[in-house]
């Protein structure tokens, strides 16, 4: 939750700061309100990739990277009034969006399932409210850091913090999941493997399914361990 409610905070910079942004762009007000919607599509458009290659990366790894890149898409958003719209529709649309707040959200609603049985629900959920933490806890102080400091900076601090944060959290506490693997048995009959649907490798758990099925299951979970 501290992971995405950190990331999350990222597009409300710009939302913040939209007159500020508005007055170096010639009063446009649609430019930063362009580069915030961006964020938004990118996110929802990149989970689908992201999610993806969490499967075969691992979520610790896509965390980080998405840690970097919206710190990356912050620092390049900073220099926008220099490069123009584009770089702030580069920074936020691909960088804060499509490889950054994506390589975090739908890869860590997919991890917390894995850890899971009971109240899978409730660990999504708070999952889910990172985002709304970070809608009502940042931008009050962010307006304060652009009255202090200006926009620029505070894009500049925001995204140092989301990378120094994000990637310390994820490198030491996203471990990898416990999953469902295949056990190799040799009995004594002639040697026999199979795929244990219900236990962990590790140790035997409680069956969720109903007798007679769970007797059945644990039974022969016990002969391939």
């Amino acid at each position: 939750m501290i992971i995405a409610s950190l990331a999350f905070g990222a597009p409300y910079v710009v939302i913040v700061a939209l007159k500020a942004i508005a007055v170096d762009f010639g009063g446009y007000r649609s430019i930063p309100s362009a580069a915030a919607s961006l964020a938004m599509l990118g996110t929802g458009v990149g989970g689908l990739l992201m999610s993806w290659l969490a499967e075969r990366v691992g979520v610790r790894s896509v965390v980080v990277i998405g840690g970097l890149m919206v710190c990356a898409g912050l620092l390049l958003s900073s220099r926008a009034s220099d490069g123009g719209a584009w770089v702030l529709y580069l920074g936020h649309g691909l960088l804060v969006g499509l490889v950054g707040n994506a390589a975090i959200q739908a890869p860590l609603y997919v991890y917390v399932t894995r850890w899971f049985d009971r109240r899978r629900g409730t660990a999504l959920a708070l999952i889910a409210s990172g985002q709304y933490v970070a809608g009502a806890c940042w931008p009050p102080l962010f307006q304060r850091a652009i009255d202090e400091y200006g926009w620029r900076q505070t894009m500049v601090g925001f995204g140092v913090l989301v990378g120094a944060i994000v990637v310390v959290l994820a490198l030491v506490f996203l471990r990898p999941a416990p999953e469902v693997t295949t056990t190799t048995a040799r009995t004594q009959s002639g040697g026999e493997s199979g795929r244990c649907l219900v236990c962990r490798p590790t140790r035997l758990l409680p069956c969720s399914r109903p007798p007679p099925f769970s007797v059945a299951c644990q039974w022969r979970c016990r002969r391939l361990i």
